[in-house]
């Protein structure tokens, strides 16, 4: 077991990281300030934390699945998590955001879902400003914060036990 897998943490570049197994690490990705980072095309797994951002960047169509938490976004803004599979984590996302500033994150057709009863695969938003458009949520813990988008005129969400959770925004 390594302690981080992918540690980066300053420079004005963008930084790609694709086509990767990241996997047996405390840290799978770790974005430290000052980088722009594309994740893409990845399978993350038994990690502690599959991703940590820390800011900007765009993490689109990953597998991130049997980690502690999947990805962690604290005080990200402007944002983009687009087409991931999140599978079998304790927590899918933790979006931790400070005060009133309003993050403006866009969370687009992601997938968090259960499948062995183990984990939770939680959805935690401690940020305000996020939007969810087309996501499919079968996850049963969701901590939501108010003041975020969860549907638009022409998309909104798939929520699996939307029944039984009135209090679903």
């Amino acid at each position: 077991d390594n302690y981080e897998s992918i540690l980066f943490n300053s420079g004005n570049e963008t930084t790609n990281i694709e086509n990767n197994s990241i996997f047996n690490n405390t840290f799978g990705i770790v974005q430290g300030e000052g980088n722009t980072v594309i994740i893409s095309e990845n399978n993350i797994y038994n990690n502690k934390s599959g991703i940590n951002l820390s800011y900007y960047g765009r993490v689109i169509n990953n597998n991130i699945y049997d980690n502690k938490v999947g990805l962690i976004m604290r005080e990200v803004d402007s944002s983009l998590i687009q087409d991931n599979t999140f599978n079998n984590n304790n927590i899918g996302l933790h979006s931790v955001g400070t005060g009133n500033r309003a993050m403006e994150n866009r969370y687009l057709n992601n997938t968090f879902s259960r499948n062995d009863g183990q984990a939770d695969n939680k959805v935690i938003v401690n940020a305000s400003g996020e939007t969810f458009l087309g996501n499919t949520f079968e996850a049963d813990v969701l901590e939501l914060r108010t003041g975020n988008t969860w549907n638009s005129e022409e998309l909104g969400n798939t929520w699996a036990d939307f029944r039984r959770n009135e209090g679903y925004p």
